[in-house]
C-alpha cells in the first residue's frame, strides 16, 4: 500500500459504538503518523456521532441536487431497454401490470436510461434537494466528510457518489451494511484495505456473498473476550482474511456509550499502533 496515499474502508453495522470508536482512534494514530493529512468519509447517512466525538466544526457544506428519471406510461412500450442499461438496477418494470418505476435511492443520475429509451418515454424530473456533503475539522486536524440525506428522503447512491469526489488525501471510509448493497462496488473500487468490524458472528453473514469478489488486503477486527470469537475466527479463515485483530477491551455493559469506549481504548493506544502496522506488512 502506498503510505503517502491510501484508502481504508471500515465496515460494520450502523450506529455501532465499537466501530465508531475504532475509526476515531485509528484515525488519530494515523493522523500523528501522517502529520494531519487524514480524512474520515462517513457514508452512514444521518449518523452524526463522529462529529460529536471528534468535536469538529463545520467548515463547508455542499448541497446535492438531483433530477430523477420521470416515466411517461403513455409512451412507454415496456421493452425493458432502460432496465438493462441501468448499472445500479434502479429501474423496476412490471410488464404484466404495465408499470415502471425508478428507485430513487439506487439512482445515480447518470441518465443512461434516457439516452437508451427508443420510445422517448423517459425525461428528467424536477430538481429536488437530495441532501448535502458536510465538511468539518477539529483540533486533531482530522477532516470529516459526512453524507446527510434531506429530510424524510433517502438518496444513498447519489450522495455516496458525491462524497467520493470530495476525498482528496489519506482516508478512512466508514460505511454500514444498510448501504453496502447500494454503494459497495463504488466504495470498494479503489481502496487499499478493507477492515470489517465484527461485534458478533451474526453481523458477518451479510459479507459472505461479497467477499469472494474482493481482491484487496482484508482484515477483521473484534474485541477480546467476544463470546463469538471462535466462530469469528473460523469465518475469517474460511474467507481468507489476512488477520483477525482483537482489541483489548472489556465491555462494562451492552449499552456502553461511545465516550466510555473511547476512554477504554485510549488506554490501549499501543494496540492501534500495532493495527496500523498491519496495513504495511
Amino acid at each position: 500500500m502506498d503510505s503517502e496515499n491510501f484508502k481504508i474502508v471500515i465496515a460494520g453495522f450502523d450506529n455501532n459504538p465499537f466501530k465508531i470508536a475504532t475509526t476515531i482512534m485509528l484515525a488519530k494514530v494515523l493522523n500523528n503518523k501522517f502529520s494531519g493529512r487524514i480524512q474520515i468519509a462517513d457514508c452512514n447517512t444521518g449518523d452524526l456521532q463522529l462529529k460529536k466525538h471528534l468535536q469538529t466544526n463545520v467548515t463547508e457544506e455542499f448541497p446535492v441536487e438531483a433530477k430523477f428519471p420521470k416515466m411517461d406510461l403513455e409512451k412507454c412500450n415496456f421493452c425493458g431497454d432502460c432496465a438493462e442499461t441501468c448499472e445500479n438496477e434502479a429501474i423496476v418494470i412490471d410488464k404484466l401490470m404495465n408499470q415502471i418505476e425508478a428507485v430513487e435511492d439506487l439512482c445515480a443520475n447518470c441518465y443512461k436510461c434516457i439516452e437508451n429509451c427508443s420510445a422517448s418515454a423517459i425525461s428528467k424530473g424536477d430538481t429536488i434537494n437530495a441532501g448535502k456533503i458536510v465538511v468539518s475539522s477539529g483540533e486533531e486536524a482530522i477532516q470529516l466528510l459526512e453524507a446527510e440525506n434531506s429530510e424524510n428522503a433517502i438518496y444513498t447512491k447519489l450522495l455516496i457518489d458525491t462524497l467520493k469526489k470530495k476525498i482528496k488525501t489519506n482516508c478512512i471510509v466508514l460505511f454500514d451494511t444498510v448501504i453496502s448493497d447500494i454503494a459497495f462496488d463504488d466504495i470498494i473500487s479503489d481502496i487499499d484495505f478493507l477492515m470489517i468490524f465484527a461485534d458478533s458472528y451474526a453481523s458477518l453473514n451479510f459479507y459472505s456473498d461479497i467477499l469472494e469478489f474482493i481482491d484487496k488486503k482484508t482484515g477483521l477486527v473484534t474485541y477480546e473476550n467476544n463470546p463469538d470469537i471462535n466462530q469469528i475466527k473460523e469465518f475469517a479463515e474460511r474467507n481468507n482474511f489476512e488477520f483477525v485483530f482483537e482489541i483489548p477491551f472489556n465491555p462494562k455493559s451492552e449499552e456502553m456509550a461511545t465516550k466510555d469506549i473511547l476512554e477504554d481504548f485510549a488506554e490501549n493506544m499501543s494496540s492501534f499502533y500495532e493495527l496500523q502496522e498491519k496495513f504495511y506488512n
